[in-house]
C-alpha cells in the first residue's frame, strides 16, 4: 500500500512540473525542470514495476490459496463418504458408509493415511498362519483373526 501512495504522489509531482514548465522561458530553467521531470518519470517507472511486481505476487498467493482451498473441500467431501470402524482386535479403519452408494469395492482404508489426508485402500494378506492387512503407503500391517479376514475377503467380491 505504501508504494502505491508513493506512485500516485509521484504522478502528482509529475504533473506539477510539467505545469510549470509551461510557464517557464529561460532556457536554463527549462533544462532543470527537464532534468527533474525525467528523474521523476524513472521513479514513477520504477514504482509501477515494483508495483506490478506485488501484483502478480498477490495473484500468484491468491491462487495457491484457492488450489488449498480446493483440496480441502474435496477432502472434506472423501471424508464424509467414511467412518471408523474397529477390528475384532481393536484397530481402528476406515470404511465406506452404507449411505454412500460408490463403484468402488468393498474396502478398508489405512487410518495413518487417512488422518494425512491420503486415502491407501489395505491390502489384505494371508500366509497361511496370519491373516493381516498391509497399507502400501505408510507399511503399517494390521492383524486380524481369520474370521474377520473371511468376512472382508467376502464383503470384497
Amino acid at each position: 500500500m505504501i508504494e502505491f501512495t508513493a506512485f500516485i504522489s509521484s504522478i502528482s509531482a509529475l504533473i506539477k512540473i510539467a505545469k510549470g514548465l509551461q510557464s517557464v522561458r529561460d532556457q536554463h530553467q527549462i533544462s532543470q525542470a527537464t532534468s527533474e521531470l525525467l528523474e521523476r518519470i524513472l521513479s514513477v517507472q520504477g514504482d509501477a514495476l515494483s508495483l506490478q511486481e506485488q501484483h502478480f505476487s498477490l495473484i500468484h498467493e491468491k491462487e495457491k490459496i484457492e488450489k488449498k482451498l480446493s483440496e480441502f473441500e474435496d477432502w472434506k467431501n472423501t471424508q464424509s463418504q467414511y467412518s471408523l470402524f474397529r477390528t475384532l482386535y481393536g484397530k481402528v479403519v476406515y470404511v465406506p458408509n452404507e449411505s454412500h452408494k460408490s463403484s468402488e469395492p468393498k474396502h478398508w482404508l489405512c487410518a495413518n493415511c487417512f488422518n494425512e489426508r491420503k486415502k491407501s485402500i489395505l491390502q489384505p494378506q494371508n500366509d497361511g498362519n496370519n491373516f493381516t492387512f498391509f497399507c502400501p503407503k505408510c507399511k503399517t500391517r494390521l492383524f486380524v483373526d481369520s474370521d474377520e479376514f473371511a468376512q472382508y475377503t467376502s464383503m470384497a467380491n
